[in-house]
């Protein structure tokens, strides 16, 4: 009797129809008192307050761009709401509603809001939260490397469209050399692991371009292969920075001088290392680089199944260190070798952030299937990751998002949050 008085209450409920309420607008709530907001109003007051004067003023719009970023940053905290219909569905919620001063938000303002906003107002926010990082505390370089270094690796990662958005598929066709879908630039900061400058372009956009026009000064780039081109390596000079490049097997170079190898640097691995000039018929007064040339043992993977392939590779075998050839290209001649093959190995680490960001953040489930809703949410998300980043001081792992879920779904208090901040968020060694 007791699972059949149950199974009615559940039926009757799936029967209520959820509607919008028609009490009026609760009054503000301090911050301090309201859940999940100590993160949006210490770093986000003043842009939700842009974000709201942004948005222009219509008779039927109840909904403005700063409660369309609460909604979008509430579903990456809060595994629950994984859809757009599940974000609708908590518009109908008082609590909800109370605590993000949100209205009723049907299905077609929210479907419409991912076309009307701009996404390069929240590319400022994105701007203004990454410049916020620079008072973190940061590990310690080494000791060869100068203080006021930045270690900037710059990489490209994309996301396809779905096979129903037509419109995409036909101008980008799905091919190696023309890639459909949206593609997302980066600049990703070694020491805070966080990004500090994005670009999102379509999917058939080259890297070397855009990376082009977004240089900075002061800053040593980690670049992988695809990025090797003279003019952007002259540019990346004149720009006033530093660049250290992994060069493909088959690339070109007139050697100038030999430089000798120390016994660190032999065994890091290294047996060449000469000031070179790049291309095969370089111009007299091309500034000379440095090349260095190092055969690199990795340990064996744990986690991939010996027959498994990597590409275009041969796959793993089993207990079997990899070792890679790396040709590595830097302007930097006051630095020892085994120190550059170093540096570069931190590079993987912009590919770990890749792999958090579409696989712990959620960022591969779209909300909405135009470019510009694409853009709004990816960078929703990545405001999500800076505000831990700004409150915790170190990298959101994934045990930090995980407690951050649970305290936004009830099941753990603030002060787990804080708890775990403690002790699984120490900031990595250089």
């Amino acid at each position: 009797m007791k699972q059949i008085f149950m199974a009615g209450r559940v039926i009757s409920m799936m029967n209520i129809p959820l509607r919008a309420p028609t009490d009026e607008a609760p009054a503000t709530l301090p911050p301090p008192d309201i859940l999940g907001l100590k993160f949006f109003s210490r770093h986000l007051s003043s842009a939700l307050a842009k974000l709201h004067a942004s948005t222009k003023p219509n008779p039927n719009r109840q909904l403005f761009y700063d409660q369309y970023l609460c909604l979008l940053l509430l579903s990456f905290y809060n595994p629950v709401l994984n859809s757009l219909r599940a974000l609708q569905a908590a518009t109908q919620i008082p609590t909800v509603r109370k605590t993000l001063e949100l209205p009723y938000a049907s299905m077609g303002s929210l479907s419409e809001a991912s076309h009307v906003f701009d996404p390069g107002l929240l590319h400022q926010v994105f701007l203004e939260l990454a410049v916020q990082t620079v008072d973190l505390k940061l590990p310690k370089l080494p000791a060869q490397l100068p203080d006021a270094l930045r270690l900037i690796a710059a990489d490209g990662t994309l996301w396809e469209t779905l096979p129903r958005m037509a419109k995409a598929l036909y101008q980008q066709p799905l091919t190696r050399k023309h890639k459909g879908g949206l593609k997302g630039h980066f600049q990703f900061d070694i020491l805070k692991d966080a990004p500090v400058d994005v670009e999102f372009t379509a999917g058939n956009v080259g890297e070397r371009g855009v990376l082009a026009g977004r240089l900075r000064s002061g800053v040593l780039y980690l670049l992988d292969r695809g990025y090797y081109s003279q003019k952007l390596f002259e540019a990346i000079l004149s720009a006033g920075s530093s660049l250290l490049a992994r060069l493909r097997s088959d690339s070109v170079y007139t050697l100038v001088t030999l430089r000798p190898l120390s016994a660190r640097a032999q065994s890091a691995g290294v047996y060449f290392d000469a000031v070179v000039k790049l291309g095969q018929h370089p111009a007299a007064n091309a500034k000379p680089l440095r090349v260095i040339k190092a055969r690199v043992v990795s340990p064996p993977p744990h986690n991939l199944h010996p027959q498994c392939k990597r590409g275009k590779h041969k796959a793993y075998r089993a207990a079997t260190p990899l070792i890679q050839e790396w040709i590595l290209v830097t302007d930097r001649l006051d630095l020892d070798a085994d120190l550059v093959v170093l540096l570069y190995q931190h590079r993987w680490k912009i590919e770990l952030f890749f792999r958090w960001l579409k696989c712990t953040l959620k960022c591969e489930h779209l909300f909405c299937e135009s470019e510009n809703g694409m853009k709004i949410q990816f960078y929703a998300g990545l405001i999500a990751a800076l505000l831990v980043l700004l409150y915790a001081g170190c990298k959101p792992n994934k045990r930090i998002w995980e407690v951050l879920q649970l305290h936004f779904t009830g099941w753990a208090t603030w002060t787990d949050v804080e708890f775990y901040i403690a002790t699984y968020g120490q900031p990595a060694k250089a």
